[in-house]
Order: structure tokens, then sequence, then C-alpha cells
């Protein structure tokens, strides 16, 4: 029979114990649902995840298209595209855009004039 004495000190037990290397987490990128389509009948509910949604990106990418999930259920589809460039507003050159800035600049400084009187400053000997 052996005798344990447990207050005995083992030099070689701290070795004993090499600790584990610990792994680096790994990161999840952040990705899309979804696939690109011809059209919108082409996506169908079940590609998009309960709760979540999922994007379909046309392939002449003119319109894309985001199917969601209701509360009640059912699947809606919001449809975003290309906005039309207005005539409506002309083009602007650097000179014009030079000439604007300073007409702005102008007029911040008769408002700052205006509206903030300059401090005076009394000096006395």
């Amino acid at each position: 029979m052996s005798y344990y004495n447990p207050n005995y000190y083992n030099p070689y037990q701290q070795y004993a114990a090499i600790p584990q290397a610990q792994q680096m987490p790994v990161q999840q990128v952040p990705t899309l649902n979804g696939k690109v389509v011809d059209s919108i009948e082409v996506a169908r509910a079940t590609e998009v995840p309960i709760g979540g949604y999922s994007v379909f990106p046309k392939a002449d990418l003119s319109e894309i298209y985001v199917k969601s999930w209701n509360n009640n259920g059912t699947t809606s589809i919001t449809t975003y595209k290309m906005a039309e460039a207005s005539s409506e507003a002309p083009e602007i050159g650097f000179p014009q855009l030079i000439e604007r800035i300073n007409l702005l600049d102008s007029k911040l400084d008769n408002l700052i004039s205006t509206t903030i009187p300059p401090k005076k400053t009394e000096v006395s000997f």
C-alpha cells in the first residue's frame, strides 16, 4: 500500500499541464440572402428566411427587389428603381460655382455683421 501525502510538492507537476493554444474567434462576414433574377416572378418565398428578407437584383440592374416576411405570414415585395436624371436642374460649371460661393460668402458676412455686434475692447492705463 502506498502512502499519498497531499502536502507533498512535486516540482515537475507544473509542467504536466501545458495550456492549449487559444483559438481565434471566427469573424463572420454579413451576407445578403437572394440571387440575381430576370423578373420578380422568379423570386420565390422559399428563398426568404422566416422573419428576414432577401435581395433580388434584376439581371440588367435596372431594379432591385427586396422580399420580406410580414407579421401575418405573407411576403411583401419592395421594388427599387434607378432614378431618372432630371432635365429641370441646370448644369453648373466651375465659374458659376465660384460665383455662387462668393455670393453665399458675402451673404454670410452681412448676416454675421448685423446679428453679432463687434466686440468693443477698452484698455485703460
